[in-house]
């Protein structure tokens, strides 16, 4: 069965073309599949790091799938709502709650449910970097690759494990 459905839901737009949905079950098979890349890779994080809010889930739970104890959030707000397909933005707020030197010289893995533009995980490459981790990797569930969304600079961040591919705004179980 192909991860994620489309269908029409109150709280997204109207037009189901524009929307995928995924389930419970589909979230866990991109988080086992991200974690066996990884396995795969070589890359064995310190520190993994989940995007609030969407990203803390997929975070958590490769934290548990790869035997990670030390898990971290780090919030970035660019968008003044959480409604579908927002247009609007506000000036860039990063902020991150963790002990002084939690990431000093540490591998970390920057995890997110969606990358859109890019713009999120490149404030938060910038804040990890800026806090000390050593080596910083992207784990992503759903890449949206083809947004209308654009980062101001025009290249995205590279994503290192990516769970899918989606041509539309993903939906995911936990937002509901």
């Amino acid at each position: 069965m192909p991860i994620g459905r489309r269908r029409a839901m109150t709280t997204r737009p109207d037009d189901e073309s524009k929307v995928v949905r995924y389930s419970w079950d589909e979230m866990d098979v991109l988080h086992r599949r991200v974690a066996e890349q990884i396995r795969e890779s070589g890359f064995h994080p310190e520190v993994i790091v989940g995007i609030a809010r969407c990203g803390q889930v997929p975070a958590t739970h490769l934290a548990y799938l790869l035997g990670i104890r030390r898990v971290a959030s780090i919030n970035v707000r660019t968008m003044p709502s959480d409604a579908a397909l927002e247009t609007g933005r506000v000036p860039a707020e990063v902020s991150i709650h963790i002990p002084t030197g939690y990431l000093n010289g540490r591998r970390v893995l920057l995890v997110d449910a969606v990358m859109e533009s890019g713009t999120t995980a490149d404030l938060c490459l910038d804040e990890l970097k800026s806090l000390g981790a050593s080596e910083v990797a992207v784990a992503i569930m759903v890449d949206w690759y083809n947004s209308a969304y654009k980062i101001a600079s025009g290249v995205r961040p590279r994503i290192d494990f990516v769970g899918t591919r989606a041509t539309c705004w993903p939906d995911f179980p936990w937002e509901h």
